[in-house]
């Protein structure tokens, strides 16, 4: 099916899952710096600030999730739309923040 073909019944609600779990992501993954941002740096010593990076991390977790969902999502939006491009973002985002986090356990390791 191309972008030029009618669209039937399972495609347009192929089309606004998409772009409800889209929107959700964005939601959750601006959340994430959102509540970096606001949370209170609690505790003391070693573990101050602890719980902002927590919630960060919470919210990076559900964003990922919402991220694999709309990747599951994506096969049922015809090809040449633009959601399944936009689609294809969320992963993207989310295995470059798991592969950061990677390279800063391995590279700063003393």
């Amino acid at each position: 099916m191309d972008a030029t073909s009618p669209e039937t019944g399972e495609t347009r609600v192929a089309i606004r899952n998409g772009w409800i779990a889209f929107a959700l992501w964005a939601a959750a993954f601006a959340g994430a710096f959102i509540a970096y941002t606001l949370a209170e740096p609690r505790d003391f010593g070693f573990t101050a600030g602890a719980n902002r990076v927590v919630s960060f991390f919470a919210w990076q977790v559900a964003a990922g999730a919402l991220a694999m969902l709309g990747l599951v999502l994506r096969r049922h939006v015809p090809r040449g739309h633009t959601l399944r491009r936009l689609l294809l973002i969320p992963p993207g985002l989310f295995l470059a923040l798991l592969l950061s986090i990677v390279a800063l356990l391995v590279f700063a390791a003393p």
